[in-house]
């Protein structure tokens, strides 16, 4: 009796000890799944923001030209109805009201990965359900990856609307300045399509000529004449010296591309400045 009572104890301790191992290797698996669930999401987001670096590589701040014909002018901002979510599908805000009082300072304070940079880059790039796109938006980056760029010129290819309002400048010239090459016609049909295609072309001149003069004004406005002293001017006071200023980002330390940044806003002059923990935390300046 005592003998196969030693074995019933045994085989039950042997069992016992099976089932603690198969819990174990349970939980080493799903641990080991999780892990790699966690592995290949920082990878995806570590992807994601690469992609993002090469399409704003040299870039210091990120602004999408503005639409005067929308809206009102009113420099407040108000937006109803407002949801966004993260990229993990995370609701970050849930038919939220947004508003922005202008000449008003905002602080925005959360942990890291809370959505604070989503909010931002909305915002910027318009996403945000009937925000009024007569405003100037930047949002100034966490980081900038430096390149042969120049800092002079990359504080003047910060501010987009004057860069497109020249690019558009530079065509519509193109088309004013462009020579008739159409040759002779005999026959009244051609004749007659000629004519109508001179007075279409002549609407085109009017046209050009009004959105020129647009163009021009628009320019005037932001200062466009005096663009380069003015950024010069700037970085000086942000202790650039000429030798900085004419030399690539990629020659600067972190510190000093952040002081390009700033010198992007400050030469932009944005109706809605968004920078992203420049100071150690992120501010609106309204």
């Amino acid at each position: 009796m005592m003998v196969f009572r030693a074995k019933v104890s045994a085989n039950a301790n042997e069992q016992k000890d099976m089932f603690h191992s198969t819990e174990s290797a349970k939980e080493r698996r799903k641990a080991r799944q999780e892990l790699e669930r966690a592995r290949k999401e920082y990878e995806a987001s570590l992807r994601a923001l690469e992609d993002e670096e090469e399409k704003l590589e040299g870039k210091v701040a990120a602004m999408i030209l503005p639409d005067y014909s929308t809206g009102r002018n009113d420099p407040d901002i108000k937006c109803q109805n407002v949801s966004i979510s993260l990229d993990n599908g995370r609701c970050l805000l849930d038919d939220a009201e947004l508003k922005f009082t202008h000449r008003r300072r905002y602080g925005l304070v959360g942990k890291n990965g809370i959505g604070k940079t989503t909010l931002l880059k909305a915002i910027a790039a318009f996403q945000i359900p009937d925000f009024p796109r007569h405003h100037r938006v930047l949002h100034v980056r966490q980081e900038i990856r430096g390149s042969e760029t120049s800092v002079l010129d990359t504080v003047l290819a910060a501010d987009v609307e004057r860069n497109a309002l020249i690019a558009e400048e530079k065509e519509i010239l193109a088309r004013l300045e462009q020579p008739d090459t159409a040759e002779g016609s005999n026959s009244l049909s051609e004749k007659m399509a000629k004519l109508k295609a001179s007075v279409e072309d002549n609407d085109k001149f009017a046209a050009d000529l009004k959105r020129l003069d647009e163009v021009y004004g628009r320019l005037g406005i932001i200062g466009a004449d005096n663009a380069t002293t003015r950024a010069a001017t700037i970085l000086s006071g942000l202790q650039f010296s000429n030798e900085m200023q004419t030399g690539p980002t990629s020659a600067l330390s972190g510190g000093w591309r952040m002081r390009v940044s700033l010198a992007a806003a400050l030469f932009i002059e944005p109706d809605l400045l968004m920078l992203d923990e420049v100071s150690e935390k992120l501010i609106f300046i309204f």
